[in-house]
């Protein structure tokens, strides 16, 4: 979502709140009600075409969505679950 923001140049919370009027659409792939809400790169093109951009370069959110395309998906690192001991 952070990102979405950062490319819409907004809040997160207005990114959710273009999800729920249905300006983007976003999807959870991990089900209802658990975090981790995704935004399409389709409905991103979508709101880019019919809501005009003003305060946004177009040519630079044009190459950082074709960007997110191209570039392939980080593993997730996960923290050492270990704890260390102090002698």
């Amino acid at each position: 979502m952070r990102h979405v923001a950062e490319l819409l140049d907004c809040h997160v919370n207005t990114v959710m709140t273009y999800i729920a009027e249905g300006k983007l659409e976003g999807h959870n792939p991990n089900g209802p009600g658990v975090k981790g809400l995704r935004v399409t790169v389709e409905s991103l093109k979508k709101y880019e075409r019919k809501y005009l951009l003003k305060k946004l370069d177009l040519a630079k959110f044009k190459k950082e969505i074709e960007d997110i395309t191209k570039e392939p998906k980080k593993k997730r690192q996960r923290r050492n679950k270990g704890f260390a001991l102090n002698y």
